[in-house]
């Protein structure tokens, strides 16, 4: 009687298939990380993009309706970290009817992150009143401010300093800057879960500028 023949593989060929199927693995495995890696980074620069937008938006909604006090006093002050000024700020009742307060706005670097301060009613006139701070991103690692002033009138060339209103100009005091300068540092979170890679900054400029007229003539 003939033999039956076994069909099967040799030794040679599993280690050819084996090697080709762990080549096959590597590819997508590698295909897969990169594009989680390409993923990651699209998104941690949207995020910060984001962020910075939206914290700009804020904050030149704020400058725009600002306003002087008095001819005296325009209420506004200012430093390289922080700035304090006064604003026509709309607020909402619970039917959505939509009104107009004057507030004073607190902008500043908080142990959080950067926060920004609102008094609303008699608390914007008061001296002193104790922060209740909103933090608007603790991935915001650094801000800065400069002040715009002009030494000619009508001109359109702007100077810079980095307070408001400077030490003995009395009549910096009685106006609102020309404009402001902002300027964001911004850390990128994806950053932050990988402890072998350090933590990008980047920083976002944005030039506001401001009304110069009374709220009252």
């Amino acid at each position: 009687m003939p033999r039956k023949r076994i069909s099967g593989f040799t030794l040679m060929e599993v280690l050819v298939a084996t090697s080709i199927f762990a080549v096959v693995v590597v590819s997508i495995y590698s295909a897969f990380h990169t594009g989680m890696q390409a993923y990651r980074k699209v998104d941690a620069s949207f995020g910060i993009y984001q962020t910075a937008r939206l914290v700009f938006a804020r904050i030149e909604s704020d400058l725009r309706n600002s306003f002087v006090y008095t001819e005296d006093d325009s209420r506004f002050t200012g430093t390289a970290d922080s700035f304090n000024l006064l604003s026509v700020l709309p607020s909402y009742d619970n039917s959505g009817k939509a009104s107009l307060n004057i507030c004073r706005v607190k902008y500043a670097m908080q142990d959080g992150g950067f926060a920004r301060s609102l008094f609303k009613g008699l608390e914007a006139f008061k001296e002193g009143p104790k922060d209740e701070p909103q933090t608007l991103s603790s991935s915001i690692k650094a801000v800065s401010f400069e002040y715009a002033f002009s030494k000619r009138e009508f001109s359109e060339t702007y100077e810079w300093q980095d307070s408001w209103p400077k030490r003995d100009e009395e009549e910096q005091k009685k106006s609102l800057p020309l404009a402001v300068k902002i300027k964001l540092s911004i850390e990128e979170a994806a950053q932050k879960a990988d402890s072998k890679t350090k933590a990008r900054i980047v920083e976002f400029i944005r030039v506001v500028s401001l009304p110069q007229e009374s709220l009252v003539k």
